[in-house]
C-alpha cells in the first residue's frame, strides 16, 4: 500500500479429437492423425500458467508474499490484509498477449500463432474492523486465475511405412475462455504489530460467476496418400470447485518480514461436450470430467530501506505430480499416452526477485511516484523434468492518502522442448527434438481507493 509505506516509510482419451487444456492447463499443441476413425492419442504439452494479480504485485516480478499490503493481498498472502490501515476498493484491468512457434524433425509451423484477451483481472473491497483490541480486516475479492485464450496453427510431415509419399497433418485451433473465482477473506493481528494471519475461501463456479468456462475450436486435414479434414468444437462448462488459502505475515522487526503462504488440494468438476464433423459422419459426446488439482506451498521476504526502498524475493513449491484428469475414475491426462499410463512427473519451484523504489514529491498529502523491477523464474510442468521459462518485469505508479494508480508489465519466454507422443506404442517417439518458442506479454493497471 503506497500510502501506508508513505507513512512509514487433457485431456480426456477419446478416438474422435482430444480435449485441450483442463482448469490449469492454458491448452497445449495437438497433432492428429485423421478424424474418429483413427486418430492417434496426443498429449498436450503446455501445463497450467496462473494469472497474478494487480499491477503493483507484477511490477515487482510476483515476488509479493512477504509484502502483501494493499487490497489484492488476498491473492497472494491472505495474512498481509491485517497491515491495511482504512478500508479500500480494488480495480485491476489486463491485456494478454502470447505468441508461439514451433519446429523441429517433424513439426511444420504454419507461421506464427497470436492471441491476445483483455478483461477484468481482480476486484476487491476490503473493510476494516477491531477485535479483542486487535485489527481485524475483512475482503470480498473476485479474481482471473487462468486464462485459455489460444490460437495455434502447426502440422507435421512424416513418411509412410515404405518412406515414399509425405503424408501431412495440419492443425488450426483456437480457444477462448478463463476461470474466476470468489474469494471472501479474513486476516486479524495475532500479535499486535507483530504476526497476522489469514485466510481466503476460493469459489470456482461458474454458477456465481458466469465466467468459468471455455470453449475451444479445431480445424484439421491430412494430405498425402489420402485427404481428409475434420471440425472439432469442445465446450467445457459448469466448472465447480473449492479450496483454501492460508497465509501469514511476520513482521520480525520493523525493516524484515516473512511470509509464508498454503493452498489446499481440492476436486474440481466440469461438464465437457464435444461435437465432431468429419467427411461422411458426425458424432456428439457429453461427460463429466473430474480434476485432482495440487497443493502449493510458498515462502517469502521482504526488507525495507529507509521510508522508500522495499526489496522481495518469493520461492513457490507446487505438486503437479498430484495434477490428475479423470473420467469415471479413469485417469485420462494430462501427459498420458494411454488410459491409466501415468508418466513421471516432477514438482516446480517458482523464484521471484523485486524491488520497489517510492519517491516521495509531498510528505504532507502523501503523494508518492513508485518505480519497480522484477525478474522471475517460473517453470511450466512437463513428463519427467519441468520446462524452463523465464521472465521479466517493470512498473509504475502514483499515489496520494486517497487513491493510488499503478501500471505493469511483464514479459515471459521459454523454449520448451514438444513431448508429444503420436503412436498407440508408448515407445514410438515420432517428433523427439521438436521444439518451440513462446512469448507472452502481459498489461495491468490497477486503481485503488482509499477510504471509499
Amino acid at each position: 500500500m503506497e500510502r501506508a509505506r508513505a507513512v512509514e516509510m487433457r485431456a480426456t482419451k477419446k478416438r474422435c479429437f482430444i480435449p485441450w487444456g483442463l482448469a490449469w492447463i492454458v491448452a497445449g499443441i495437438w497433432l492428429l492423425s485423421s478424424w474418429c476413425g483413427y486418430a492417434q492419442e496426443p498429449i498436450p504439452t503446455s501445463p497450467p500458467v496462473p494469472v497474478g494479480s494487480g499491477a503493483r504485485a507484477m511490477g515487482m516480478g510476483g515476488a509479493f508474499i512477504a509484502v502483501a499490503d494493499d487490497a489484492t493481498a488476498a491473492s497472494w498472502n491472505p495474512g498481509g490484509l491485517g497491515q491495511l490501515q482504512q478500508p479500500e476498493m480494488s480495480v485491476v484491468g489486463s491485456y494478454f498477449l502470447r505468441q508461439e512457434d514451433y519446429s523441429g524433425n517433424n513439426v511444420e509451423n504454419m507461421g506464427s500463432s497470436r492471441n491476445s484477451s483483455s478483461d477484468l483481472n481482480y476486484f476487491s473491497l476490503a473493510l476494516a474492523g477491531n477485535i479483542w483490541q486487535r485489527n481485524l480486516f475483512c475482503s470480498l475479492n473476485y479474481q482471473k486465475l487462468f486464462d485459455f485464450s489460444r490460437s495455434v496453427q502447426c502440422g507435421s510431415r512424416t513418411p509412410d511405412k515404405e518412406g515414399g509419399t509425405i503424408n501431412a497433418i495440419k492443425n488450426d485451433f483456437k480457444q477462448q475462455g478463463s476461470l474466476y473465482a470468489y474469494s471472501p477473506a479474513i486476516a486479524v493481528e495475532w500479535i499486535p504489530g507483530s504476526l497476522y494471519v489469514g485466510l481466503a475461501y476460493n469459489l470456482w463456479s461458474d454458477n456465481y460467476t458466469h465466467q468459468s468456462r471455455w470453449e475451444s475450436f479445431n480445424h484439421g486435414s491430412t494430405s498425402g496418400q489420402t485427404f481428409s479434414s475434420w471440425d472439432t468444437k469442445e465446450v467445457y462448462k459448469d466448472f465447480h470447485g473449492e479450496n483454501w488459502t492460508f497465509g501469514l505475515l511476520w513482521k520480525l522487526n520493523p525493516q524484515l518480514q516473512l511470509g509464508g503462504v498454503y493452498k489446499t488440494p481440492f476436486k474440481a468438476r466440469v461438464r465437457y461436450e464435444r461435437f465432431d464433423e468429419f467427411p461422411g459422419g458426425a458424432c456428439t459426446e457429453k461427460k463429466i470430467l473430474h480434476i485432482n488439482f495440487p497443493v502449493a506451498y510458498g515462502v517469502g521476504l521482504s526488507y525495507k530501506l529507509g521510508n522508500s526502498w522495499t526489496l522481495a524475493g518469493d520461492v513457490t513449491y507446487t505438486r503437479w505430480q498430484d495434477y490428475q484428469i479423470s473420467d469415471s475414475g479413469t485417469v485420462r491426462g494430462p501427459f498420458v499416452k494411454k488410459s491409466g499410463q501415468l508418466p513421471e512427473k516432477d514438482p516446480t519451484y517458482t523464484a521471484r526477485l523485486g524491488v520497489e523504489y517510492a519517491y516521495i514529491l509531498d510528505e504532507k498529502d502523501l503523494l508518492v511516484l513508485p518505480v519497480r523491477l522484477g525478474v522471475f523464474y517460473d517453470p511450466e510442468p512437463s513428463v519427467k523434468a519441468p520446462q524452463d521459462f523465464y521472465g521479466l518485469s517493470c512498473g509504475f505508479g502514483i499515489a496520494d492518502k486517497r487513491f493510488s494508480l499503478d501500471f505493469a508489465y511483464q514479459f515471459r519466454t521459454g523454449t520448451p522442448v514438444n513431448s508429444i507422443e503420436l503412436g498407440l506404442d508408448p515407445a514410438q517417439v515420432i517428433n523427439k527434438g521438436d521444439e518451440g518458442k513462446i512469448r507472452q506479454h502481459f498489461f495491468l493497471t490497477s486503481l485503488i481507493f482509499y477510504r471509499f
